[in-house]
């Protein structure tokens, strides 16, 4: 086997494809932060039909309470939040609550290199471009899901 075809194996045995049955153990929470409606639409176009909830706020504060009340999986977050930029949930998350922030750009981001270099400073888990590529989305934030998933097994054992 091919290794992009063991990682396509190993995103799908992370992210599901299957909607999630009542009572099957609980899918994570992917919580989509963004000012623009357009990057919110873009990524949850993505996520469809994955084996995962989709959440989406605009603002840094409610990040905030949501990962202060451990709801969330991984964060997809945007250069730029209602009420701060991605710095800020990047330090929250690793302040509080260890989630796995996973920055995108926008389609009028100027120099991709350096806001690159500047999330990944922050502890941002990852990178990820724009346009996005349904591929690399699922690659990305099937890594970063994989602590919720031993997680949730661990409580089975």
């Amino acid at each position: 086997m091919s290794t992009l075809a063991s990682v396509s194996n190993r995103v799908e045995t992370v992210l599901g494809s299957n909607p999630i049955a009542a009572g099957e153990n609980e899918a994570p929470t992917v919580l989509i932060v963004s000012a623009a409606a357009e990057v919110r639409d873009s990524l949850a176009e993505i996520l469809e039909g994955h084996r995962t909830n989709i959440e989406w706020v605009r603002g840094a504060e409610a990040v905030k309470r949501l990962f202060d009340r451990g709801r969330v999986a991984a964060c997809l977050c945007g250069f730029s939040v209602a009420d701060g930029s991605y710095r800020d949930v990047v330090k929250h998350a690793k302040r509080q609550s260890a989630v796995p922030v996973i920055i995108v750009s926008t389609p009028d981001c100027p120099n991709e290199y350096r806001e690159y270099l500047a999330a990944m400073n922050t502890g941002a888990f990852d990178f990820l471009c724009y346009p996005y590529q349904k591929g690399e989305v699922e690659r990305i934030l099937g890594s970063a899901l994989i602590p919720f998933h031993r997680l949730n097994l661990s409580r089975h054992f």
